[in-house]
């Protein structure tokens, strides 16, 4: 947005209204319908600088955590793997997960699905945490149990509600209760 002078969505847009086709979200609110998706996901990357990302300070600990406690994780991120991997390793945790599902584009639901399988589990029996509406829309679709996780603004509790979150939660550390 800032590239084209254009008004940037607020963060609660953003988190309620951001779903495949990910691209439209983009064109509803001014970019060129010329700028091609490939062309935005290259000025994300470039704006979000995810060498400089630091981790929420609940993450790493509140993951041990529920690791040494016999939790299996699998992170399911439309990230690029190579941009988590830099960003584990700065952190020096490159074994946080026990896997990874990344580039998970347009739609996590598979995604989900597949996680159920590397986890020996059946879908009604593993926790979907996510922080934007479209991930409790997709943990629904896939009949995991969504639960939201605000990092933000109050009234991102509302949104996550809408879309489908069991429970909203402020830290990781609220899955260890």
């Amino acid at each position: 947005f800032k590239r084209l002078n254009l008004t940037a969505p607020t963060m609660l847009e953003y988190l309620e209204y951001q779903r495949p086709p990910y691209v439209q979200f983009y064109y509803d609110r001014g970019v060129p319908s010329s700028v091609s998706s490939d062309q935005i996901w290259e000025w994300y990357l470039a704006a979000a600088n995810h060498h400089e990302n630091k981790l929420f300070m609940d993450s790493v600990p509140a993951i041990s955590n529920l690791l040494n406690n016999g939790c299996k994780i699998v992170l399911v991120t439309g990230q690029k793997k190579k941009t988590i991997e830099h960003i584990l390793q700065a952190h020096y945790c490159p074994k946080l997960f026990d896997h990874m599902l990344c580039e998970t584009m347009p739609s996590k639901t598979p995604h989900f699905l597949e996680a159920c399988r590397l986890l020996n589990a059946e879908p009604e029996q593993v926790y979907a945490v996510g922080d934007v509406a479209w991930d409790m829309i997709e943990a629904r679709e896939a009949n995991l149990i969504p639960i939201g996780i605000k990092r933000c603004d109050e009234k991102v509790d509302e949104i996550l509600r809408r879309a489908g979150a069991t429970r909203v939660i402020t830290s990781l550390y609220d899955l260890l209760i």
